[in-house]
């Protein structure tokens, strides 16, 4: 079942209330703060565009004129080329503790691209990137660091359908969208026995524009198709 009927967007003011509140200003502005806060990964409610630019047939300005062959997104999912959402945490992440936070979208013939940034003291910690329905799952690897002794950076860039593709079924009451609806969530894990202090995360959800792309992708990949779950997928580890 699809998740709940949302209609009004969400100004993007509430994003950034979000960030200050949860991580602090500083630490998104001017690297780790102090304090002993548990490490718990949360996130925003999505910034959601109307018309769904991609599905529709007309322009933003003649949708808001005439609204015939314009699709529009009821779900609170991020849809739209545009839509975005982000998610972060700071504090220490105890022996043995996995903290997960999921988004939605509406996935279809548009590039969204998922970057994630850990940063933490430890080399052992186990961070994923999974995708449902499809089963599509990576996890990223530790690299030295500057403001953190190692992070854990990388994009993942999907899933992507091509248009017709009988995956991709009549959305309810958006005038004639269809989509895959799609949960993504990113899991931190300290499998280990001793606690992961300073540990933070800056997650960042959205098109992949060249500016997400230099901000999260490694490894020279994220433009390599890689085909798996019936979708078509990009990561750059």
């Amino acid at each position: 079942m699809r998740i709940g009927v949302i209609r009004r967007q969400l100004p993007l003011i509430l994003a950034v209330v979000w960030i200050a509140a949860l991580c602090g200003v500083r630490s998104v502005l001017a690297g780790p703060p102090s304090g002993n806060q548990d490490f718990i990964l949360g996130g925003t409610y999505p910034s959601i565009q109307n018309p769904v630019e991609q599905q529709s047939a007309k322009t933003n300005d003649e949708c808001r004129v005439d609204p015939t062959g314009c699709v529009y997104n009821p779900t609170g999912c991020m849809w739209d080329i545009d839509d975005q959402g982000q998610g972060g945490a700071f504090g220490r992440l105890a022996a043995g503790v996995s903290t997960s936070h999921s988004w939605c979208m509406e996935a279809d013939w548009t590039w969204r691209l998922v970057g994630v940034n850990v940063g933490a003291s430890r080399s052992d910690l186990v961070v994923t990137v999974s995708y449902q329905p499809q089963g599509f799952s990576v996890q990223l690897s530790p690299r030295p660091g500057t403001a953190y002794t190692y992070d854990y950076t990388g994009c993942v860039i999907g899933p992507y359908y091509n248009q017709g593709d009988p995956q991709l079924t009549a959305v309810p009451e958006s005038a004639g969208g269809v989509a895959l609806q799609t949960v993504v969530t990113v899991t931190v894990t300290n499998p280990s026995a001793r606690t992961a202090r300073d540990t933070f995360a800056d997650i960042q959800l959205g098109g992949s524009d060249a500016t997400r792309k230099a901000a999260f992708c490694r490894g020279g990949t994220e433009d390599i198709p890689l085909a798996f779950g019936g979708a078509v997928w990009r990561t750059g580890l």
